[in-house]
């Protein structure tokens, strides 16, 4: 049997039903990037937290990854496996790829088809 791994140190909302995967992780944290020469990164403890709600009914494949600037992943929504999630995904929304982009909706529907279109 695999491993999840949730990064707790923002707020962390899972829906009903959902799947997690071997390997996916959830990250609610990174580092503050500094510009210029740090003298000691040890030193710079210094992070920003974030929080991620999952709505009910999604799949994340195994593998893949949601980063701490994703606040949300809508119901019914598919991050497939190995896919680096950097963005919002949408109910329904399918998203595969590093970085992550939305290659189709559940029901049929693929970004350029007819039908609505993500942000329309």
């Amino acid at each position: 049997m695999g491993r999840v791994e949730i990064d707790c140190t923002g707020d962390v909302t899972i829906g009903r039903h959902c799947i997690l995967s071997d390997g996916a992780k959830l990250l609610t944290h990174s580092h503050v990037f500094l510009e210029g020469h740090v003298p000691n990164i040890v030193e710079e403890k210094q992070i920003t937290i974030t929080s991620i709600a999952v709505g009910d009914n999604v799949y994340i494949g195994e593998g893949a990854i949601i980063l701490p600037q994703v606040d949300m992943i809508g119901e019914s929504a598919i991050i497939g496996a190995g896919a680096v999630l950097t963005k919002d995904a949408g109910p329904g929304e399918i998203w595969a790829g590093n970085p992550a982009r939305m290659v189709g909706r559940r029901g049929g529907e693929r970004p350029g088809e007819d039908g609505p279109q993500p942000g329309a």
